[in-house]
C-alpha cells in the first residue's frame, strides 16, 4: 500500500510514499499546510483518520442527545471495549480455566499510560475510568478532570490504539499542551506500537520534527486554488547542514543570518537580530560552524531558493582571506569584535542626543579615551597580531601535500628562513602606530581586541548611562523603533559589515 500526496505544482504530478512510515509536513502560516492534510486524508479513504487534540478535548458535538466532546467518546469506547472483553473473558474461562486473560484496550493503554505518566494510574471505579496517585489509589477521580496535558496524552493514546489494522493517522500540532520531556517519549511509543500504520505530522515544532528521525519530510510552500494543488518538497539534507536549522529557515520563509556563538542573549544575537529583521538569525557556535553551515546552505539554492549569509569576527584575518568569505557570503567586519560595533561614531552620537547630551563633544572624549587605551596597550596588541599572523603562515606552509618524512622535514627547516618574524612585528608597529599618530579611530577600532574597550572608553557614564548593559538597551531600543535614529544606528553597522545593500 502506498500513501498517496496531492498534485504538486508546475506539472500536477503525482508522489506517492512506500506505506507504513512516518511523514511530517511543515510550513510558514498561510502556506497551507491544514489544507495539505486534509487532501491526504481525502486521497487515503478508508484508511485515513484525522487526530487533532485541540478540537478533540475542547469541541463538543451532538452525540446520543448529549454535548460531548472526542476525547468523552473515546473514554466511553474504552470502558465499553472493557465491559464487552471482560464478559467475553468470564464467558471463555469457564470453558477454558487455565486460559490466559484477555488483553484489552484499556490494558493497552494503561500499560502506555505507566510509562509516560509513571507517577499516577488509570483504573475503573463503579464502571466508570478514573486516575489515581499510584502511591494512593483510593484518592481516584474521574478523568474528565484531568489537566490539559494528561487528556491530550489519552486522546492521542486512545485514538492510535484504538484504530483499525493499516490506518493513515493525520495528526495535527502533535506537541500541544505537551511538555518537552515527554512529547518525543510519547510518539516513539505510539509508533513502535503500530507499526502497522503511517503517521502524518502537522506542526509547526520544528524541535519536534527533527525528532522524528526516519520520518519523510515535506515543505508546504503554498497552495495553488486555480488548480487544486500544491507547491511543496520532499525534503533532503546535507549533513554538514544543522537540521533544525533547516527546517526553521524553510518553516519561515526568510533568509537567514548564521552567526557565531551560542547564546541567543549575547551580544551578536541581539544586534544583529534587531538590524537584520528579515532575516533569521541563528548562532552556531565557532566561526568555522559559520562558515561550513552558510556554504552548505547555498549550494541547495536550486532546491529552496532562500538566500544564506553569515557573520564572523574579523580575527586578524588578512584581506585576501576577507575577500575570500565575501565570495562566500560570509561577511567580516570592519571592527576587530562585535562589541566595537557599539563604538561606532554614528552610533554614539544617536544614543548621546538621546540622552540630551551634546554628541560630537561625547563622541571626542570617547575617541580621545580609545586612542589612550590602544597606546597603553600597543605592544601588547602588536604581539597578539603578530602571534596570529606568525601562526598563518605556519599553517600554510605544514598544509602544503608533503609526500614523504623528507619532505616535512624540508619544510619545517625552511620555515625559519621563510618566515621573517621581525619584519611581521615591525610592520604591524609602524601600522599600530600610524592610528595613534594619526588619531585614526576607525583604524583603531579594526584591529584594537579588547573586549574591556566598551565600560574602559566610559562611553556609557559620559552618555549618562550606567553601565554597558543600560547602553547595549538603549541602543536595542532605538532600533526596534524603527524611526529616524533606528535608520542612522543600521546603517552604520550595516557599512561596518560591508553589507549596506541589505
Amino acid at each position: 500500500m502506498n500513501l498517496q500526496l496531492p498534485p504538486q505544482t508546475p506539472n500536477l504530478s503525482e508522489i506517492k510514499i512506500e506505506c507504513p512510515c512516518s511523514v511530517v509536513v511543515i510550513g510558514a502560516n498561510g502556506s497551507g499546510k491544514s489544507r495539505f492534510g486534509k487532501q491526504i486524508l481525502a486521497l487515503n479513504l478508508p484508511k485515513g483518520i484525522r487526530i487533532a487534540a485541540l478540537s478533540g478535548i475542547y469541541y463538543s458535538t451532538e452525540w446520543e442527545g448529549k454535548r460531548n466532546t472526542e476525547f468523552d467518546r473515546l473514554a466511553q469506547r474504552v470502558t465499553d471495549d472493557y465491559c464487552i472483553s471482560a464478559i467475553d473473558w468470564f464467558q471463555a474461562a469457564n470453558l477454558l480455566p487455565d486460559e490466559k486473560r484477555l488483553s484489552t484496550l484499556f490494558d493497552d493503554i494503561k500499560q502506555l499510560w505507566h510509562i509516560i505518566f509513571p507517577e499516577n494510574q488509570l483504573l475503573f471505579k463503579e464502571g466508570k475510568l478514573n486516575l489515581a496517585p499510584a502511591s494512593d489509589l483510593n484518592l481516584s477521580y474521574p478523568i474528565q478532570q484531568m489537566s490539559d496535558g494528561e487528556k491530550v496524552v489519552f486522546y492521542f493514546i486512545s485514538s492510535i490504539l484504538s484504530a483499525p489494522k493499516d490506518a493513515i493517522f493525520l495528526i495535527e500540532e502533535p506537541e500541544i499542551h505537551l511538555h518537552n520531556s515527554i512529547k518525543y517519549l510519547l510518539w516513539d511509543e505510539l509508533e513502535k506500537r503500530r507499526q502497522d500504520c503511517s503517521f502524518v505530522y502537522i506542526t509547526h515544532d520544528l524541535d519536534f520534527a527533527s525528532s522524528r528521525s526516519n520520518a519523510t519530510r515535506i515543505w508546504v510552500k503554498r497552495y495553488d486554488a486555480e488548480t487544486n494543488s500544491f507547491d511543496y518538497e520532499v525534503i533532503n539534507y546535507d549533513e554538514s547542514l544543522p537540521e533544525e536549522i533547516f527546517l526553521e529557515i524553510l518553516g519561515s520563509r526568510k533568509s537567514v543570518l548564521f552567526i557565531e556563538g551560542t547564546d541567543s542573549q549575547s551580544i551578536d544575537n541581539k544586534l544583529y537580530t534587531a538590524i537584520f529583521p528579515n532575516f533569521i538569525v541563528k548562532s552556531l557556535g565557532g566561526c568555522q560552524k559559520v562558515i561550513e553551515t552558510t556554504k552548505a546552505f547555498n549550494e541547495q539554492k536550486n532546491f529552496h531558493s532562500l538566500e544564506a549569509m553569515g557573520i564572523v569576527d574579523r580575527d586578524r584575518r588578512s584581506s585576501e582571506e576577507i575577500a575570500y568569505l565575501r565570495e562566500q557570503h560570509i561577511y567580516v567586519p570592519e571592527v576587530a569584535e562585535v562589541e566595537n560595533l557599539l563604538m561606532l561614531e554614528e552610533l554614539i552620537k544617536v544614543v548621546a542626543r538621546r540622552m540630551l547630551k551634546d554628541g560630537n563633544a561625547i563622541f571626542s572624549q570617547v575617541k580621545n579615551n580609545v586612542i589612550d587605551l590602544f597606546t597603553k596597550d600597543l605592544e601588547d596588541q602588536i604581539i597578539l597580531h603578530t602571534k596570529h599572523a606568525v601562526q598563518k603562515k605556519l599553517d600554510r606552509a605544514l598544509n602544503l601535500k608533503l609526500r614523504n618524512k623528507e619532505d616535512l622535514i624540508n619544510a619545517v627547516e625552511q620555515l625559519q628562513s621563510n618566515i621573517n618574524i621581525e619584519q611581521i612585528y615591525y610592520s604591524i608597529h609602524k601600522e599600530f602606530l600610524d592610528f595613534i599618530q594619526k588619531c585614526d579611530y576607525n583604524g583603531i577600532l579594526r584591529v584594537y581586541n579588547q573586549k574591556g574597550m566598551l565600560p574602559q572608553s566610559k562611553v556609557s557614564s559620559l552618555c549618562g548611562l550606567s553601565n554597558k548593559n543600560s547602553y547595549l538597551q538603549l541602543v536595542l531600543d532605538i532600533l526596534h523603533e524603527g524611526k529616524e535614529d533606528a535608520a542612522i544606528i543600521a546603517g552604520a553597522v550595516k557599512k561596518a559589515l560591508l553589507m549596506d545593500s541589505f
